[in-house]
């Protein structure tokens, strides 16, 4: 059993256990259902990968190669609705106005998987690679399922981001690991799609990157599923994708493993291109993890104000930004989502709550929260014989 084939079963073996720790942890949301079924696939996935990049026989080999296919043509499916539902409070809204691209997502990738032949999907090569493993050539209707998987992986990035930027406070350090996680994931998938096309084959070798990159998702989701995220809802808008740094992100990725493999050549390097590639990855990912981190932020600001004698608040940065966000907000609980999630960013404070005034009651009635998603309606009522103190 080589290293690639160990890779496969592992990865399997980590999805397999996050699943089930996503089951039982008592999620109350139709999203976690879907982030089961699609790491199911992932992990199925994984394991035909090893069966067919340990089969000695061609036959063999083809067989696990189209069972792997028809596992990877339902995942557009599943993870498009996983990024459309996960800590979403909108989520029946997005659900219904991406209908049409849901039943695209599964019927499109499924007809050309389940329904065409193995000839017309892929045929095995002649030969084999450098490390011993079945090469399949890709036929048009692979090459047509390759560019349904990739376009699905970047889809499912981006509704990804939009969830992690509408998220502030608590609610995105809680999500924070797991969709950091699916984003590793999805973005080796969409380079290994990419290169699929550009070669116009199935390489066992570069199909191992993506058991690389579930493993190292798991690693970062296991994170993630330990913290609270059953109450967590953020509230995206429904505007087209702008200013996405999917395609930024994705773009270095791409550039960088280019770069790697003209310098492998260069320098004969006797190094396995699709190791330095993971390496390469693991760097990407904790330069992102620091990236994405509060308290780095925060502690980087601090630093910068104290020995650069620097202001730590642009009064007049904050002062539009307060304008800006405030300024089409007609409703209380608007006014109050909008001063909430400006405290949240200005200071770096995970968690913002904002109380309103009843005046009848003379209590405290809960507004919103950056930490909070299903308390509206709570009141806080003080004793009977004190007076309401404001």
């Amino acid at each position: 059993m080589n290293t690639a084939v160990t890779l496969a079963y592992i990865s399997a073996a980590c999805a397999g256990v996050v699943m089930l720790i996503a089951a039982f942890r008592g999620w109350r949301s139709i999203a976690v259902w879907f982030f089961c079924a699609g790491m199911a696939l992932l992990a199925a996935e994984s394991v035909f990968v090893g069966l067919g990049t340990d089969a000695a026989m061609r036959d063999e080999a083809t067989r696990w190669q189209q069972w792997r296919l028809w596992a990877t043509s339902l995942m557009p499916f599943v993870w498009l609705l996983f990024s459309l539902s996960y800590a979403r409070g909108n989520a029946r809204e997005f659900l219904r106005r991406w209908r049409y691209v849901l039943a695209l997502s599964l019927a499109a990738p499924a007809a050309l998987s389940f329904a065409c032949p193995r000839r017309l999907l892929f045929t095995p090569a002649d030969d084999l690679n450098g490390d011993l493993q079945w090469v399949f050539r890709l036929q048009p209707a692979g090459v047509a399922l390759e560019v349904l998987c990739l376009v699905g992986a970047l889809v499912v990035l981006m509704n990804l981001e939009r969830t992690f930027r509408a998220a502030v406070g608590t609610m995105r350090w809680r999500i924070k690991f797991t969709i950091l996680g699916l984003g590793i994931v999805f973005a080796v998938r969409a380079y290994t799609s990419s290169q699929a096309l550009l070669m116009q084959r199935l390489d066992p070798s570069l199909v191992s990157v993506n058991s690389g990159a579930l493993l190292l998702g798991c690693v970062l989701m296991m994170r993630s599923l330990f913290r609270d995220v059953s109450e967590v809802a953020v509230f995206p808008s429904n505007a087209i994708f702008e200013n996405s740094l999917t395609a930024l992100i994705g773009g270095i990725y791409l550039v960088s493993v280019g770069i790697l493999a003209r310098l492998a050549v260069w320098v004969q390097s006797t190094t396995s291109f699709q190791t330095k590639a993971f390496f390469l990855l693991i760097l990407l990912v904790a330069v992102t993890i620091v990236a994405l981190s509060d308290r780095v932020r925060l502690h980087t600001r601090r630093f910068i104000s104290r020995y650069f004698q620097r202001p730590l608040y642009d009064y007049r940065t904050v002062w539009r930004t307060l304008t800006e966000g405030t300024a089409s907000c007609v409703k209380p609980t608007e006014l109050c989502q909008a001063a909430a999630t400006l405290i949240s960013q200005v200071f770096e404070v995970l968690t913002v709550t904002v109380w309103l005034v009843d005046e009848k009651r003379e209590g405290l009635v809960f507004a919103v929260s950056t930490s909070l998603s299903s308390a509206a309606g709570t009141a806080l009522q003080p004793p009977r014989d004190e007076a309401l103190a404001i």
